[in-house]
């Protein structure tokens, strides 16, 4: 169902649902066994094109997408300016210094959580384009502020974009098939209790599945 401003309504329960179907359509293979999701591979298949550029100084914004043909503004880091760059409708930008201020994983779901405002929330910026010539934010962001816009239905697709970008790289089955799996060879190889060898659980998965340690945790409580 879409709301007056467009963006996709999804329910909280309804997540790993709507997470299989984008897989289902996008990305099969990872509903047949347990493996990481190769977010540049999930790019192609979509139609975009993926670069990296420094997107602020403050290196406070990890990824950027564009939904139209537009200018961009970007940073210079030998110059210490910004710069603007022709863009296209599908260009994706992860700024290079996320990969230094944070970790693989988070990158990577940096990455899917643009790809889901192109499938999911293409309708909503359209519409918002048409409401306002003059709306130049073409880009979803993602700070590492708990910034709120002005904008309710941007703030939805944030946290749509949040919500289902983690259970896309670690879809419900078979990331509990591969936790139970790690959990039973860690406790025949120590002889300890399960919570106690949730630590390097947790260690394993995150190599396996290239995602943050954050997301491993929060889907084993899943």
């Amino acid at each position: 169902p879409l709301p007056e401003s467009l963006f996709t309504m999804i329910k909280k329960e309804d997540f790993d649902v709507v997470s299989e179907d984008f897989l289902r359509q996008y990305y099969p293979e990872m509903l047949e066994k347990p493996q990481a999701l190769n977010p540049f591979r999930l790019t192609e298949r979509l139609g975009l094109s993926l670069s990296m550029r420094h997107l602020t100084a403050k290196g406070d914004i990890f990824g950027q997408i564009y939904f139209e043909d537009a200018v961009g503004q970007f940073y210079s880091s030998d110059k210490k300016q910004t710069y603007s760059l022709q863009v296209k409708a599908g260009d994706v930008f992860i700024d290079p210094e996320s990969y230094a201020l944070r970790n693989l994983g988070s990158v990577n779901n940096t990455i899917v959580h643009e790809c889901v405002h192109w499938v999911k929330h293409r309708k909503a910026i359209a519409f918002k384009r048409l409401l306002n010539e003059n709306f130049e934010e073409l880009s979803c962001q993602l700070t590492t502020s708990n910034h709120v816009s002005k904008d309710d239905a941007i703030d939805w697709m944030e946290w749509q974009a949040s919500q289902l970008a983690p259970r896309i790289m670690l879809p419900k089955q078979m990331f509990k098939q591969k936790a139970e799996e790690v959990i039973r060879n860690q406790r025949e190889k120590t002889g300890l209790e399960e919570l106690e060898v949730l630590e390097i659980v947790i260690d394993v998965l995150v190599e396996f599945f290239g995602v943050s340690r954050q997301s491993a945790k929060i889907r084993l409580v899943d």
